[in-house]
């Protein structure tokens, strides 16, 4: 009897020894582990910043040697967005590494979307201002410094309910009725709105004295479009009742009825009857440029830079725009989408400031 109880003993104690071996190496594991990853990090960061000093090394090296000891030209006329432009000014970087930067007025500038190079950015002095064309943008929304220039909210913050307006028009924007999680909420990149789930992006303050205006909306679209409900662009009260709506779902709709611009038709029900429906193209990553001239009452759709639609919407006799309202919620359960940017102005822009800013969206959101 004995004998079995130290054989059951020893037995006990080897299994305990072998427990202990066990949990020992399972913790140098992921010792090691967390070192190789904390290595792997640091040596990004160090490739990061090394390569931005280059950047700016030889960005004032082409300055003074090649720019200014003309004095025919201003360093405020000194812009390279396009690889073929960069990389006469910064040998050896290649067309991945251009996609992250741009030279503005001679200032160099990171507009990538990696939280964590904006941070190495930041402690670089590389500018995180993205050049957009700025003269008439009363609001703008960016999906990833949705928090401020350089600043990104995630799920977990406590302010992720609010989106930023970084117009410097204090028309920030209230996300509301939204789970926050990797179906429905902020991405690196901006916000996503999954099927099922029902919401609104919706602007706090009033927007006046808006008469011709440009519109522009980046994002990614990847629904069935038989059955949207209605990414609401303007709305005249915040709700889902008295809307016009430039954009719905994957098909722009444009409603040539004075009865459904200044809200529901009387007897309650929305008025279709005179709607002309713009299908502005594939699902997958859009940009959306809108503009609307209230002297002529032309509207014209532009995708990726490029016109694709202009007419002249003679029923309509004023526009009343004084919010952005965009509402997700749909009938199915498939798809999503998700919103990358959206910038408003008080004016028309030309085809080349719409080009600019879709360089920028192109680049910045992998477009």
């Amino acid at each position: 009897m004995k004998k079995t109880v130290i054989e059951k003993n020893g037995i006990s104690l080897i299994v305990l020894i072998i427990t202990i071996v066990i949990i020992i190496t399972l913790a140098g594991t992921i010792i090691l582990s967390l070192k190789r990853s904390n290595t792997i990090n640091k040596a990004q960061e160090a490739n990061f910043k090394t390569n931005m000093n280059s950047y700016k090394q030889q960005l004032n090296m082409y300055v003074s040697d090649e720019y200014l000891k003309t004095m025919v030209h201003s360093i405020e006329n000194l812009n390279a967005e396009t690889y073929e432009e960069i990389q006469k000014i910064i040998k050896g970087i290649t067309e991945e590494q251009s996609k992250k930067i741009r030279i503005i007025k001679g200032k160099l500038l990171y507009v990538g979307s990696d939280l964590k190079e904006i941070e190495w950015a930041k402690e670089t002095n590389v500018s995180l201002e993205v050049p957009y064309v700025k003269e008439g943008l009363i609001l703008w929304y960016d999906g990833i410094y949705n928090g401020g220039i350089g600043i990104h909210i995630d799920n977990e913050n406590v302010n992720k309910t609010i989106w930023k307006d970084l117009s410097d028009s204090g028309n920030n924007a209230t996300i509301t009725t939204s789970p926050f999680n990797k179906n429905s909420g902020w991405t690196s990149n901006g916000f996503k709105c999954h099927t099922g789930y029902t919401g609104q992006i919706l602007s706090n303050n009033e927007i006046s004295n808006i008469q011709s205006f440009t519109i522009n909306l980046t994002g990614v679209f990847d629904t069935n479009k038989d059955t949207p409900n209605f990414p609401r662009i303007f709305s005249t009260n915040g709700t889902y009742t008295n809307v016009y709506e430039f954009i719905n779902g994957l098909d722009m709709t444009i409603i040539n009825s004075n009865s459904y611009i200044n809200g529901y038709a009387s007897n309650g029900i929305n008025d279709y009857s005179n709607s002309t429906t713009i299908n502005y193209g594939p699902i997958g990553k859009v940009y959306i440029t809108i503009t609307y001239d209230i002297n002529t009452k032309t509207i014209k759709v532009y995708r990726e830079g490029e016109l694709i639609y202009s007419n002249v919407l003679n029923k309509i006799s004023n526009i009343n725009i004084n919010r952005i309202a965009m509402n997700f919620a749909r009938r199915d359960t498939t798809g999503s989408y998700e919103y990358n940017a959206i910038r408003l102005y008080n004016r028309l822009l030309s085809e080349d400031e719409i080009q600019q800013n879709y360089n920028l969206d192109k680049s910045r959101f992998s477009l």
